[in-house]
């Protein structure tokens, strides 16, 4: 018994330890322990409470006897503390997460909220929904499913998250699922949910997309389906309580892409042929953990370039260049970007964190839009799919963003590029 005491507790310290140090090797080996730290992560408070009763029983078996037995209680206990310490750093989220707030849009950026939008602010975490994060889906949220934006409708249909007492002309929040732009690993049923349930208690207009996947899509047809979307959106949403005038992108990992993409081209004949001279502009993009740098200008995603000139943009970056560098968000950035909040992890072992800084850098260097950066210490790629410490700080932390630039676009009347505050980015190495 003790010796299956010893393997059982080297494989919970393994899990520890990986989420504190996610693997970076090969494809499957990096995939494996993603899907690792992210389980433990997530769910690091309830795997302590479950392993406490496991080591109990290991204890009333006898396990723990001999020197193996000894060897695994230690690693057992180390296993259990590191989860500890990892799930209670993450409340200091918090802390980075207001920074990066104060350095994007000014230390006194609060007071510039509307009264009627920050008296709602949650101050702290409701500790019973993080203990029990499911179900995703929160009372007084309707959810209406699988509306077609396009004719043919298929895949290409979107859902609508707002409260069932909501208002009228509400600001609209549109979501684009990530899954590496392919079929079977990502759709807008479960990525967001956290966000989008939270913003449409906030009285928001909530939106959920879902587009044409790879291999049968290859792009730019994943950016024409969106900005497809978002023009049926500025047409319709008014019947759903949106606002048109009024629409901020959202998305993780290939959504980071998409909705990052989307903002930084509007009007790009390239990604709405069928729509020459529409307007597909938006008035700013929380891009989480996005896949920003395609064309791998921080020289740290070999393997990926593979994987896209295989699967998604199904030709090698050498022989069409150009067709790569428009689909690349860091090579789009300009002066005209409406604001910017990028959100990633520094344990995200997918995308490196190092094109999310650098593309934030980059885009702050030349927007008059203001940027804000938040790289959250021991936050993996998918952090935020359900309530954890790390997800809710970040959510309350996007709700006063997006506050702050709604209240901007009422003062102003309409939406308009914003003048940002020095922002450290522009000096930040």
């Amino acid at each position: 018994m003790a010796i299956v005491f010893l393997l059982y507790a080297a494989a919970l310290a393994f899990a520890a330890w990986n989420v504190w140090r996610p693997i970076h090797a090969s494809a499957r080996l990096t995939a494996f322990s993603f899907g690792l730290a992210l389980i433990s992560g997530l769910f690091s408070l309830h795997i302590v409470a479950e392993n406490i009763v496991v080591g109990l029983l290991f204890l009333w078996a006898g396990a723990i006897e001999g020197l193996a037995g000894l060897l695994a209680a230690m690693l057992y206990l180390a296993a259990l503390l590191s989860l500890l310490v990892f799930h209670f750093r993450s409340y200091t989220t918090v802390e980075v997460v207001e920074a990066s707030l104060k350095r994007g849009l000014g230390d006194e950026y609060r007071q510039r909220i509307d009264a009627d939008l920050s008296i709602s602010f949650p101050e702290g975490l409701d500790v019973l929904r993080i203990l029990k994060p499911l179900p995703q889906d929160l009372p007084g949220v309707e959810i209406i499913k699988d509306i077609a934006y396009t004719p043919d409708g298929d895949i290409r249909a979107l859902d609508i998250y707002r409260k069932h007492e909501h208002g009228h002309n509400r600001p609209v929040l549109l979501q684009i699922h990530g899954g590496a732009w392919t079929e079977k690993m990502g759709s807008k049923n479960e990525q967001a949910r956290p966000l989008l349930n939270h913003m449409a208690l906030r009285d928001w207009i909530c939106v959920s997309v879902g587009y044409r996947l790879s291999p049968g899509a290859t792009m730019p047809e994943h950016v024409i389906d969106v900005k497809d979307a978002l023009i049926w959106v500025k047409d319709n949403i008014g019947e759903y309580g949106g606002d048109p005038d009024f629409i901020i992108a959202t998305g993780g990992s290939a959504g980071g892409h998409l909705c990052a993409l989307l903002t930084l081209t509007p009007g790009d004949p390239l990604f709405q042929p069928e729509a020459l001279g529409r307007d597909t502009s938006v008035q700013g993009c929380v891009p989480f953990y996005g896949v920003l740098d395609l064309m791998n200008d921080t020289g740290t995603h070999v393997d990926f370039e593979a994987f896209l000139a295989d699967s998604v943009i199904k030709v090698p970056r050498q022989e069409d260049p150009e067709l790569w560098n428009a689909v690349s968000p860091l090579r789009r950035v300009h002066e005209h970007a409406p604001p910017f909040y990028v959100i990633c992890g520094d344990t995200d072992n997918l995308v490196p964190v190092e094109t999310n800084a650098l593309f934030a850098r980059k885009l702050a260097e030349v927007s008059r839009g203001s940027v804000c950066y938040a790289e959250i210490p021991g936050a993996a790629h998918a952090f935020d799919l359900i309530r954890t410490p790390h997800s809710e700080h970040v959510l309350h932390g996007i709700e006063r963003w997006l506050a702050y630039q709604y209240s901007r676009h009422r003062a102003a009347g309409k939406a308009d590029v914003e003048t940002p505050v020095e922002s450290s980015l522009k000096t930040k190495a």
